[in-house]
């Protein structure tokens, strides 16, 4: 009796051993897994709240290219606004002209001259030769035009050949740039006669003898008189009424009044 006393205590507390020796490594994995599982709950919750600001942080920045967008709309609009009021006002004034609204789409940096290209071509009804204004005065001429676009060649250029005369004095002369007054925004006024009468600050405009270009259109003042030692005439130096170097729209007239009606005289 003794010995199964003894055995039934031996057992008891070997199972109460036992338990104790898995509480003592079992409870603290346990723990562990526990803590664990509540430090994964933790990041979870961190990744979905870097998820979210990630998303709104994209959709901050769709909101911002559209408003950019609205804003340049805007702007666009704004200028061609002032544009068509400029267009409808020459129109009025020149109602002998016909004439189409364009805007400069390129300039080329290996021209000397700063020519530049239009975004309307021979399906607008532009053709090579027509003269290109704006408001303020002549700027130069179509060179070369195809379909959709154009490219213009600026009264700064050797190869402008406009008849112009001072308004004043009725001096007439070449309109016909050079590199040297480019440079400095000038043109020329060539072929000047010796007995010439033409003072600083006297406008200059086109004559309109050749038919190639309408008369009485702006082109600039006068800023000085000099003589070509080379070519052996008297020229005056013209400032155009338009900044040529940075102009963004432009008439191209297509049709005028005495269109093709050569003048007896001998400049253009």
């Amino acid at each position: 009796m003794f010995a199964s006393g003894f055995l039934l205590y031996t057992s008891a507390y070997n199972e109460n051993l036992f338990s104790n020796i898995v509480n003592m490594t079992v409870v603290p994995v346990q723990n562990a897994f526990f803590e664990l599982h509540r430090s994964m709950d933790g990041i979870v919750y961190d990744f979905k709240s870097s998820q979210e600001l990630k998303n709104e942080n994209e959709e901050l920045k769709a909101e911002i290219r559209q408003l950019r967008e609205v804003t340049a709309d805007y702007y666009d609009l704004k200028r061609k606004i002032i544009k068509y009021e400029k267009y409808f006002g020459f129109n009025q004034e020149r109602d002998d002209l016909s004439f189409v609204s364009a805007s400069v789409i390129g300039r080329d940096p290996s021209e000397l001259f700063y020519g530049f290209t239009i975004n309307l071509g021979t399906d607008s009804g532009i053709s090579d030769g027509d003269s290109v204004i704006t408001e303020n005065g002549f700027v130069g001429y179509i060179a070369k035009a195809e379909k959709k676009s154009s490219k213009v060649k600026t009264i700064f250029s050797p190869d402008a050949k406009l008849g112009a005369a001072d308004t004043v004095s009725g001096d007439m002369g070449i309109i016909s740039g050079n590199a040297e007054l480019c440079e400095q925004g000038l043109t020329g006024l060539t072929l000047v006669s010796s007995q010439n009468s033409l003072k600083e600050g006297n406008i200059i405009t086109t004559t309109g003898l050749s038919g190639m270009y309408p008369k009485n259109l702006l082109i600039g003042k006068v800023k000085g008189i000099n003589y070509d030692n080379v070519n052996f005439f008297h020229y005056a130096i013209i400032e155009p009424f338009e900044d040529i170097k940075k102009v963004k729209d432009v008439l191209v007239i297509i049709g005028f009044h005495g269109e093709g009606q050569i003048s007896q005289s001998v400049v253009q």
